[in-house]
């Protein structure tokens, strides 16, 4: 007697057709390939749900060179602790959920970091320069003004398409901005579901 192999079919979303809002959009696991990547993802995971922005500059072995805990709303270091600084990496946390301020972009320009990152408790946020280096921080506002101009008709295309909701739409409003802003300024950017 011969017997039949019972097969079970699905009816599947592709997984890419998930907006990363979405509860089933998975978290990314994040790049702990050197010291310094590894350093960073640790630190992130323990400021992640603060209620005060705090910070870090880490070097290129990943040791941490200077921490500040801030305010709700933002860290402050000193002209000369910037300048020995210089070229080190930077991440910290946004207690309100948002990707990079102007003023982040602008220090992180003037810094030359070596890359720039952002933790929320959903989120990380990384920028880092391109081939041709940070650009001068005086052009930030105006390349984030036009950049605004192009991210909110991908809002709206989105909404129109039924690919966003509007509860996200600040969220994703403040990430097209720095997309169309890296791809203007040839830097590198991106956001993980953290």
């Amino acid at each position: 007697m011969a017997t039949v192999a019972t097969m079970t079919m699905h009816f599947r979303q592709p997984p890419c057709q998930f907006s990363i809002h979405d509860p089933q959009s998975a978290p990314v696991e994040p790049d702990r390939s050197s010291p310094l990547q590894e350093a960073l993802v640790k630190f992130e995971d323990s400021i992640r749900h603060d209620a005060e922005e705090n910070g870090a500059f880490f070097d290129v072995c990943g040791a941490m060179r200077l921490f500040r805990k801030g305010h709700p709303d933002h860290i402050g270091f000193s002209t000369s602790e910037a300048t020995a600084l210089h070229g080190c990496a930077f991440t910290h946390n946004h207690p309100n959920g948002g990707a990079f301020s102007v003023a982040d972009v602008k220090i992180a320009c003037s810094m030359e970091l070596q890359e720039l990152r952002v933790v929320t408790k959903q989120f990380r946020f990384i920028m880092r320069p391109g081939s041709q280096g940070w650009p001068i921080s005086t052009r930030i506002s105006h390349v984030h003004s036009q950049s605004e101009i192009v991210a909110n008709n991908e809002i709206r295309h989105m909404l129109s398409a039924g690919h966003l909701s509007y509860y996200h739409c600040a969220a994703e409003l403040d990430h097209q901005i720095w997309v169309q802003l890296a791809h203007r300024l040839g830097l590198t950017y991106r956001r993980e579901k953290s």
